[in-house]
């Protein structure tokens, strides 16, 4: 009797055991799976301001699954920009270039403009198996103006990305953003100049106020200016007759004479805005002579004068 009460407790004991171990396991199966597949750099490499807006796409695929079902599951994203609280590209002397991060959910082509650390609604489109496919898109986008105002050098961030699909299970990959800045300068603010009519006698002359920048930190640059004449040359033409004017142009240090298609070295760049804070930093001058003028046919005579700025 007693024997039979052992054996019965025993298999008691084991039984509760068993029972244990089950109630372990079964939550684990209604678990979701979430993983990212590795995701490209995106790198822009040197950018010039003939380019304008710049944009670079990155596709991947993010499995997310209901745990064993092996049914695909919807799920979130997350930008975590490294070492910072925003999306930008950092580069020399704690300068840095601002730009927007697009997911796209290559399942039904829906796009959202991603905010740093902020996570998206739980409604992207999982895939069961990233066997050849894909179903998600990162593109980085940068506006010219912010380029062109960036000192040059090389602008660089990582980024984490994070895909979740329940409160328990999340994926986590990051990528890395490049575009280099070329030393560059840049002339704006160049309006028409109106000579107006000649008064039989006088030479006529007009001026244009002109804003030049220059991002690599100099202000010294070089000038070329050329008209549309035959080689370049500075004419006027009223589409039969052609009539020579002269160009000077002025760095702040006084005006100087310009010959066609010869450089000239200037300074006074402006380093820090890229639109001169709204203000001018240099004048071009446009010269007909009176005494050119009293000889030519009469008419409406016009031009187009091209002025070239490079780095010094």
């Amino acid at each position: 009797m007693s024997a039979s009460t052992h054996r019965t407790a025993g298999w008691r004991k084991f039984c509760i055991a068993g029972i244990a171990v089950c109630a372990a396991i079964l939550p684990c199966s209604g678990l979701a799976a979430v993983n990212i597949d590795s995701i490209d750099d995106i790198d822009f490499g040197t950018w010039s301001a003939s380019q304008g807006d710049v944009a670079g796409d990155s596709d991947f695929c993010v499995l997310s699954t209901a745990g064993n079902s092996g049914n695909a599951r919807d799920f979130s994203v997350t930008g975590y920009p490294l070492w910072s609280g925003s999306f930008q590209a950092a580069g020399p002397g704690g300068a840095s270039i601002p730009y927007t991060l697009t997911f796209t959910d290559l399942g039904d082509s829906s796009s959202e403009q991603l905010q740093p650390f902020a996570e998206t609604a739980r409604n992207k489109s999982g895939l069961s198996n990233c066997t050849g496919l894909q179903n998600a898109r990162l593109t980085v986008s940068i506006n010219a103006l912010d380029l062109a105002a960036a000192p040059s050098g090389t602008y660089q961030q990582n980024v984490w990305i994070r895909a979740r699909n329940n409160n328990s299970r999340s994926s986590f990959e990051n990528f890395r953003i490049t575009i280099r800045v070329s030393d560059q300068v840049r002339i704006s603010d160049l309006d028409p100049i109106d000579l107006g009519g000649f008064d039989g006698l006088n030479d006529l002359s007009g001026v244009d106020r002109l804003c030049i920048y220059r991002n690599s930190g100099g202000t010294d640059y070089r000038i070329v200016a050329s008209g549309d004449g035959a080689g370049g040359t500075f004419m006027l033409s009223n589409g039969v007759a052609e009539l020579p004017y002269l160009v000077a142009y002025d760095d702040g240090n006084g005006f100087v004479g310009l010959s066609t298609g010869l450089a000239a070295a200037m300074t006074g760049a402006n380093q820090n805005f890229v639109d001169c804070g709204g203000l001018t930093n240099a004048e071009v001058r446009v010269t007909v002579s009176g005494s050119n003028m009293a000889t030519a046919a009469p008419g409406v005579y016009a031009g187009t004068l091209t002025l070239l700025i490079e780095p010094q």
